[in-house]
């Protein structure tokens, strides 16, 4: 297996679970953390009444671009064949662009819970902490790829 199909590969159930990871946060952990108090039960009945839909399908939908996203991602890399640093370059920046989406549901949700509970925004679970870091290590890091996947050409092929 070429090392342009591993780093897809990798990068996919990276992206991917980054994406999971962010649902479950923006859904489940954030508003339990904000309102430990309550039961889960208890939570969904005061969000029922509010935004909170529109929030979760906001969640939601970016998931699901989550998911796909890097999917693509892979079927392109098998097609076109690109040098690997550039494969890598490509999915460490969709593993930081899980930092400004992450601010934007869990913005949505954030707000909803706080407006609903009376509650703090921002956030509350050490889990969206996490997200966060990994997105400006991600962010760093896809900066140095593109820029050695710039200067370094690839490698040239003997043509026979």
């Amino acid at each position: 297996m070429a090392a342009r199909t591993v780093i897809a590969l990798a990068g996919s159930v990276l992206v991917a679970g980054y994406a999971v990871l962010l649902g479950v946060d923006a859904l489940v952990l954030d508003p339990r953390a904000a309102a430990p108090w309550l039961t889960p039960a208890e939570l969904e009945h005061a969000l029922a009444g509010s935004d909170w839909r529109s929030a979760r399908t906001l969640v939601l939908v970016a998931v699901a671009l989550g998911v796909l996203l890097p999917a693509v991602g892979v079927v392109l890399v098998a097609r076109l064949r690109p040098p690997a640093r550039a494969v890598a370059a490509a999915y460490l920046v969709l593993l930081a662009l899980g930092g400004p989406v992450g601010f934007v549901v869990t913005f949505a949700t954030g707000m909803t819970v706080a407006d609903e509970l009376g509650v703090s925004g921002g956030v509350h679970s050490s889990t969206g902490v996490a997200l966060r870091v990994v997105a400006v290590v991600a962010s760093c890091a896809a900066v140095a790829a593109v820029v050695l996947a710039a200067r370094r050409p690839a490698p040239a092929h003997a043509v026979r």
